[in-house]
């Protein structure tokens, strides 16, 4: 298996901590690996600060990230790297409600692709999840369940190496999650993009090649 993330000597603690239980994370190290991961763990264990961390959008800890053999922890271009190597589906969709759910979707990709094929791939996203019905919406107009399967195909929008997933799954019902989950293993097989998501779903743990639990300030491959 390929290393895609290390975590070398990570501690995550909240401002002015002084004492143990002020802690997130102490002196985690822990690889993760190509294919699909699954992140488990209590609520408030630190999942999502976990997955803020690795993906680039937290910079307020100490120790060292290695993404794809690329030492990321003082680079000065990290939105140009989670840009194009990174996609993220978070818990709050963040769909900009100005924009169509189209262009909302596309938006990632405008500064990278050639128009026409990023335009070509985004109706085809929307066709497998049967969503290309409300492509001219705007967000307040669909549902909960519908904006999480928006976020994520705009995160598939760049074709990025590693899409990192909050609770992806929390929204949708089975049959719709199945679609979600088999999405996410076909683009893992065709595609080598590699998953590292967060979730408390017995049918996303189903698909993991690699399962992993927060606890006690550390994180473990099961």
């Amino acid at each position: 298996m390929r290393i895609i993330f290390k975590v070398e000597n990570l501690t995550k603690q909240y401002k002015g901590a002084h004492i143990d239980s002020d802690y997130i994370f102490k002196n985690i190290s822990i690889e993760f690996y190509n294919g699909i991961s699954i992140i488990n763990g209590t609520s408030g264990s630190g999942k999502t600060t976990f997955l803020n961390i690795i993906g680039c959008l937290d910079r307020a800890y100490n120790g060292t990230i290695i993404l794809n053999n690329q030492n990321i922890t003082d680079k000065s271009n990290l939105s140009l790297i989670r840009n194009k190597q990174i996609g993220f589906v978070f818990q709050n969709n963040y769909l900009i409600p100005e924009l169509t759910i189209y262009e909302n979707i596309i938006l990632p990709a405008l500064k990278f692709n050639n128009n026409n094929i990023m335009r070509d791939y985004a109706l085809e996203l929307l066709e497998y999840l049967d969503l290309i019905y409300i492509k001219d919406r705007y967000p307040i107009e669909i549902s909960g369940g519908e904006k999480q399967r928006i976020s994520l195909i705009r995160s598939m929008i760049n074709k990025p190496s590693i899409i990192i997933a909050d609770e992806p799954t929390g929204n949708l019902d089975e049959k719709n999650t199945t679609k979600l989950l088999d999405l996410i293993k076909s683009f893992n097989k065709l595609y080598g993009q590699s998953y590292i998501i967060a979730s408390h779903d017995k049918q996303v743990a189903g698909i993991a090649d690699n399962i992993y639990k927060i606890k006690n300030k550390k994180i473990e491959l099961l």
